[in-house]
C-alpha cells in the first residue's frame, strides 16, 4: 500500500467541471517582460463571453477554465477604472472635476501615494504589505501598483511568511457576532446605505483573502499562473472596494458607520493549512455568495430609486463569475493531479470545515454558469448518508451563528484526516506541484519546495 501523501501514478480524467487541459504557460510562451495582454487597457464593458474568450490570445485559451469567459478574463489588461463616473466605472485620470467629488478624489490620491511609496521585492512581499495594509483605499492602490508592477514583469512571485492573525482593520467598524449587528429594519441608516456597507465589507475581506492564498501558498512551487489568478482577482476585489466606498461617501456615509462581522475571515483560517480547503472554502463558496444575491441586490435597490448604486452592485456580480471560475478550474485541476474525485472532495471539506456554507438560497443558474453545480452545494441532491451528515451539520452551523460562535472549524481541530492537502506535508505539496506541471503544461512557481 502506498503512503497516504504518495500520489497515484495515473490520474484520472474528470469532466465535472468540463476543464480544458493547458499544452502552455500564457505568462511565459510569448515574453517574459509582459504578463498581461494590454498592460494600459481596460476590460471590455461588457462581463468576458464565450465569444470574447474565442478572440483571446491562443495561449490564454489553453488554461485551464471551468467557464469560457475565463479565458478572456485572462488574457485582459489592466482594469484602471478605479472610479464609478456618471455612466460607470472610468479610470481616476479620466474623471472631470465634477465626477470627481470627495468619494473619487480619496481614490485618485490613495492611487498617486501607492504610486510614490517603494513597492516590495515581490508579488508574496507585496501581498503581505496588502494584509498589513490598515486603510482601505491603501489596500485597495498598493494592489493596483502591485499588479501593475507584476503583469509588466517587474516582480518575481517570491515567498514571504504568512500572515498570523487578522489583517489590518481601520479602526472602525467594529467587528461583532452576527446577532449583534442591527437588522436593516432597526439599523438607524438608510436601507441603501446599510446594504451598501455590507457590501464593502465584503470587497475589503475578499482582498485580504486572494492576498493571503497568494501569500499563503507562495512556497508550494505551484504554476505561476495560479498565483496570477488570485492576485488578478485581488486587483478586481480592489476596483470594487473603491466604487464601494465612493458611493458611500456621495451618500453621505463612510465605511465603520455601522459595525461588521468576521465571518469570512473565519473561512481563510480555517482553511489555512490546507489548499484544496482554501479552494473549496474561498472562492467556490464564499465567492459563490456574490452569484447568489447580486441580482437581488440591485432590484432591490431599483426598488428603492438608488439606481446608480443598483449599477455599481450588477457590475461587480458580473465580474464575481471570473473570482468563483478560478477556484472550480484549480480545484477540478488539482483533484485530477490527485486522482481524487472533485464532488466527493468538496462536500467532504465542506462539511469538515465550514457547513454553514451549505444553506441556502443559492442562485443555481449563475452557478452553474461558471462550472459550479448544483450537485456539489445543494445537500437534497447527496447521497443519503452525506445529505444528513449535512443536515446535521447545518444545523449545528446555524445554532453556532445564532449563539455568537464560529461556526467554521480552525484547521487544527478539523484533524489530519479531514484534509485534503496539508501545507505541512511538504512531500505531498512538492508531488502536487510537479504533476500540476506536467498535467498542465505550466511552469511551476520561481521559488518554493520545487
Amino acid at each position: 500500500m502506498r503512503p497516504p501523501s504518495t500520489l497515484p501514478a495515473t490520474p484520472p480524467v474528470f469532466p465535472l467541471f468540463r476543464m480544458a487541459r493547458a499544452l502552455v504557460n500564457p505568462h511565459h510562451a510569448h515574453q517574459r517582460q509582459t504578463r498581461c495582454a494590454s498592460s494600459g487597457a481596460a476590460v471590455a464593458e461588457a462581463p468576458p463571453t464565450a465569444a470574447a474568450a474565442e478572440a483571446a490570445p491562443p495561449a490564454q485559451q489553453l488554461l485551464p477554465a471551468s467557464w469560457p469567459g475565463l479565458h478572456a478574463w485572462r488574457a485582459a489588461g489592466r482594469d484602471v477604472r478605479t472610479v464609478w463616473g456618471a455612466k460607470g466605472p472610468i479610470p481616476a485620470t479620466a474623471a472631470t472635476a465634477a465626477e470627481l467629488g470627495p468619494g473619487a478624489a480619496a481614490v485618485a490620491a490613495s492611487e498617486r501615494a501607492a504610486d510614490a511609496a517603494p513597492l516590495p521585492a515581490s508579488l508574496a512581499e507585496c501581498a503581505r504589505a496588502v494584509l498589513l495594509t490598515q486603510d482601505p483605499l491603501g489596500k485597495a492602490a498598493l494592489t493596483h501598483r502591485a499588479w501593475r508592477a507584476w503583469c509588466d514583469g517587474q516582480l518575481p512571485l517570491g515567498t514571504a511568511e504568512a500572515l498570523q492573525g487578522l489583517p489590518a482593520r481601520p479602526a472602525k467598524p467594529e467587528l461583532v457576532p452576527p446577532r449583534q449587528i442591527p437588522s436593516m429594519d432597526k439599523s438607524p441608516l438608510p436601507k441603501t446605505v446599510y446594504m451598501l456597507h455590507n457590501l464593502a465589507h465584503v470587497e475589503l475581506n475578499a482582498i485580504d483573502l486572494a492576498w493571503d492564498t497568494v501569500l499563503r501558498f507562495s512556497a508550494c512551487g505551484l504554476p505561476e499562473a495560479f498565483y496570477a489568478d488570485f492576485a488578478r482577482v485581488a486587483d478586481d476585489e480592489s476596483r470594487h472596494l473603491s466604487w464601494c466606498l465612493q458611493r458611500l461617501e456621495e451618500l453621505g456615509y463612510g465605511y465603520g458607520c455601522m459595525p461588521a462581522h468576521n465571518l469570512l475571515w473565519e473561512g481563510a483560517e480555517a482553511s489555512a493549512g490546507d489548499l484544496g480547503a482554501r479552494l473549496a472554502i474561498v472562492p467556490m463558496s464564499q465567492e459563490a455568495r456574490g452569484l447568489d444575491a447580486g441580482d437581488r441586490l440591485a432590484k432591490r435597490l431599483v426598488g428603492m430609486g438608488d439606481n446608480r448604486t443598483a449599477a455599481i452592485v450588477r457590475r461587480i456580480a458580473l465580474e464575481e463569475r471570473a473570482h468563483v471560475a478560478v477556484g472550480v478550474t484549480w480545484f477540478s485541476a488539482i483533484c485530477q493531479a490527485l486522482g481524487t474525485e472533485p464532488g466527493a472532495a468538496f462536500r467532504r471539506l465542506l462539511l469538515d470545515y465550514c457547513p454553514g456554507l451549505l444553506k441556502g438560497p443559492f442562485n443555481d443558474g449563475e452557478r452553474a454558469l461558471v462550472g459550479l453545480q448544483p450537485e456539489l452545494y445543494d445537500v437534497r441532491l447527496w447521497p443519503e448518508a452525506e445529505a444528513e451528515a449535512a443536515a446535521a451539520a447545518v444545523a449545528a452551523a446555524a445554532a453556532a451563528e445564532r449563539e455568537g460562535r464560529p461556526h467554521t472549524v480552525a484547521a487544527s481541530a478539523a484533524g489530519a484526516a479531514a484534509a485534503m492537502l496539508p501545507l505541512a506535508d511538504e512531500r505531498q505539496m512538492r508531488q502536487l506541484a510537479a504533476r500540476l506541471g506536467a498535467l498542465l503544461g505550466l511552469e511551476a512557481g520561481s521559488a518554493g519546495m520545487i
